[in-house]
């Protein structure tokens, strides 16, 4: 832990010295999320705060492009890259917790890469391995969306799963996740990383039907937020501003 603090001082001074140089030649500075704001405001000692504009990033999907409704099934679903800093090294003792618990659900992993290995090794049961797909079909089925990455910067898998009614579960690991899951009201946020109480909160939606679904309905409704209209509206009026 002493290590751990010493490293991240030293990374969040010499981060925020090339945040302040480039905060002081620029005529906006653009940031996901408001808490980013207020983190390099606090390590780049920034005391003018007006050029700074929130703009997150836009949805993957178009209204156009997503169905009313969905018959969900039994299963919780992973999409991303398997590699470093994805925290796929979680999932085996997470899941293992989760399908003991609930024998009856499946656990679907898109992506690839070097951890692939990590997953395959585990041998875990009821876990479908398929590489990287296009993932909206399995968005259209899943019910539970599971995220375990140490950082993210706007985790767009999130915003994919909420414009499909699966709810996710994360860990509050990142500055934007909160924005992303409105505080927890469109999917879960789990402190950083206990993989118990990720596995218990992801067996709780499984056990709680009624809430999975308000959880869900109230996700695709809050993720219109960042439907590309308004996205480009924030760039617009960003634009308009500085001419």
């Amino acid at each position: 832990k002493v290590v751990n603090r010493v490293v991240r001082a030293f990374m969040n001074r010499k981060w925020g010295n090339s945040w302040q140089k480039i905060y002081d030649l620029s005529d906006a500075f653009v940031v996901l999320c408001q808490p980013s704001a207020e983190f390099i405001t606090q390590i780049a000692h920034i005391k003018d705060t007006s050029k700074f504009v929130v703009i997150h990033n836009a949805n993957t999907y178009l209204p156009t492009e997503l169905a009313p409704a969905y018959d969900k099934e039994p299963i919780v679903l992973y999409v991303g890259r398997l590699v470093k800093g994805k925290g796929i090294e979680h999932i085996p003792a997470i899941w293992r917790q989760v399908s003991a618990a609930h024998p009856n659900w499946r656990l679907v992993v898109l992506g690839d890469g070097p951890y692939r290995a990590t997953l395959e090794q585990a041998q875990l049961e009821r876990c479908d391995i398929l590489g990287t797909q296009e993932p909206k079909p399995y968005y259209e089925r899943a019910a539970i969306s599971i995220l375990t990455s140490d950082a993210e910067g706007w985790s767009m898998v999130l915003t994919e799963a909420m414009q499909h009614g699966v709810v996710p579960v994360a860990f509050d690991s990142f500055l934007a996740t909160g924005v992303v899951l409105d505080e927890g009201r469109a999917g879960v946020l789990v402190p950083p990383f206990d993989l118990n109480l990720f596995a218990q909160e992801v067996s709780s939606l499984i056990a709680d039907s009624d809430r999975r679904r308000a959880m869900a309905a109230h996700a695709r409704e809050y993720v219109q937020t960042f439907d590309i209209d308004h996205i480009i509206t924030d760039w617009e009026r960003l634009f308009e501003r500085l001419s």
